[in-house]
């Protein structure tokens, strides 16, 4: 019998044992190097690599995020509670910081450090990532100097990745709560210590997919997405160009581009808007402007509108405003100088009601044209081909028609 008791206590011991392994391991090469592995659960890998001196893998961060909220991650080396969950740093030169927290089961992380120039002077990299839930994928890869990388995502399923590449002093901060959702971040420029990129992602909601990609010298990148099911991609070429969306509903598409310098894009949707389409495209010119906005309310929003600009030229400005449903609005600027409005907050095409349809096409320089839609049905297009020409159309009620030609 107490052979018996003493094999079952064995058994009890042997399966706890396993139940509890865990993998942790830390490789320093260099000085004054720090690094922290602290896992509680069961199958989770934790590694940390450090080649240079001064990398700081024990520190935790004070960050303010995209909703307000503020306080110190959980990161602090490789923290991770939970099961089979994956946490791996990977450092080459000196003075860089990373650290990452995984609660919950079946989490990966990752984060590579790596300054290819070899400077042995200036700061380090940062890379810091809270995971909450399971089954989240993290990537942080810092091929450049000075870059900073700040993840928090709170649900299950979400996956979020940053690439910096010769992105000195650039910025990429996502924040996902929810399931199921994506972020990707892309900065990469040529020149040395010019002013860095910015990239924030803050997705709440679940399925939501933000996309940004950034090449040239002080671009700001910025996606807000709140609901279910929306994708947004942000895409600049250039220098100092400043791209912003802010979604409030589900099932929405936003599409901004720029190729160029100091072109300015703001594209919202309100609150409980729905599967509306938003484009805007700055191709080849410098200093252009567009501002549109799908406005909605907390019980009723503007749902399935097509919004859809393009402005190829300099000094160049589109302002427009929807509030309904099934509205088609379409501007394209071909030139210089050119206006659709009379200035930054007086519409260029406003739309209030259904199913109205306003086309602006402008090719020359120094035109202006403005459209006023108010009721359902209506109909309305200004073309100016030359210079200097202005047209505006003001339709009130329903199913009007309106065409204004102008060319010199």
């Amino acid at each position: 019998m107490k052979q018996f008791l003493s094999a079952v206590f064995f058994l009890l011991i042997t399966t706890a044992l396993v139940a509890q392994s865990n993998t942790g391991t830390v490789t320093q090469t260099g000085d004054e190097n720090t690094g922290i592995v602290d896992q509680t659960g069961s199958g989770n890998t934790g590694t940390i690599t450090t080649t240079g001196n001064k990398n700081k893998d024990d520190v935790k961060k004070w960050r303010t995020w995209p909703n307000g909220t503020s306080g110190y991650m959980f990161a602090k080396g490789v923290l991770q509670n939970g099961e089979n969950n994956t946490g791996l740093i990977l450092q080459n030169r000196d003075k860089n910081f990373a650290g990452m927290a995984q609660i919950g089961d079946g989490n990966n992380s990752s984060v590579t450090q790596d300054d290819p120039t070899n400077h042995t002077w200036g700061a380090g990299n940062n890379a810091f990532v809270d995971q909450i839930g399971d089954l989240n994928t993290s990537i942080q890869n810092q091929q450049s100097r000075a870059a900073n990388s700040y993840f928090r995502q709170e649900g299950n399923s979400n996956r979020a990745e940053a690439q910096q590449f010769r992105n000195q002093t650039g910025y990429a901060t996502v924040e996902q709560i929810g399931d199921n959702n994506k972020s990707y971040q892309y900065q990469e420029y040529m020149a040395s210590w010019q002013g860095g990129n910015d990239a924030t992602v803050n997705q709440k909601g679940n399925l939501n997919d933000a996309r940004q990609e950034q090449h040239g010298i002080a671009n700001n990148a910025s996606i807000k997405q709140q609901g279910n099911s929306n994708i947004a991609d942000q895409y600049a070429f250039g220098n100092d160009n400043d791209l912003q969306t802010v979604v409030a509903g589900s099932g929405n598409n936003v599409d901004q581009d720029a190729n160029g310098d100091n072109n300015f894009s703001y594209l919202a949707a309100s609150h409980n808007t729905n599967n509306n389409i938003m484009k805007s495209d700055q191709f080849g010119g410098n200093n252009n402007y567009v501002y549109a906005r799908i406005a909605g309310n907390n019980t009723t929003g503007s749902d399935d509108n097509d919004l859809d600009i393009s402005q190829n030229g300099d000094n160049n400005k589109s302002t427009n405003y929807v509030n309904g449903n099934g509205n088609e609005l379409d501007v394209i600027q071909i030139g210089s100088g050119n206006i659709a409005g009379t200035d930054n907050s007086n519409y260029g095409i406003s739309q209030v009601g259904d199913l109205n349809e306003a086309d602006i096409f402008q090719d020359g320089l120094s035109n202006i044209a403005k459209i006023i839609q108010s009721g359902n049905n209506n109909v309305g297009s200004i073309s100016s081909i030359g210079n200097g020409h202005t047209g505006t159309i003001t339709q009130t009620g329903g199913m009007n028609e309106a065409v204004i030609t102008q060319s010199n």
